[in-house]
């Protein structure tokens, strides 16, 4: 599983951005996912595993979240 940080996430609107740790292009994270992960939000910094799978426009999110660190 990949690992990366939270760049970004705004509760309010439900998604966010994770930065892969082995580089590359941010990787979307929808609220969904995030609340299916048994966690409320997700802060900046905080260092997860994820796998990612298409979402519904053909670019890649992040799935099956879990929180490494805080």
């Amino acid at each position: 599983m990949p690992t990366g940080r939270v760049k970004f996430f705004n509760a309010d609107r439900g998604y966010g951005f994770i930065a892969p740790d082995g580089g590359g292009s941010d990787v979307f994270v929808h609220v969904h996912e995030v609340e299916f992960a048994g966690m409320k939000t997700l802060v900046k910094g905080q260092l997860l595993t994820y796998n990612t799978a298409p979402a519904r426009d053909g670019r890649l999110k992040a799935v099956n979240l879990r929180l490494l660190s805080r």
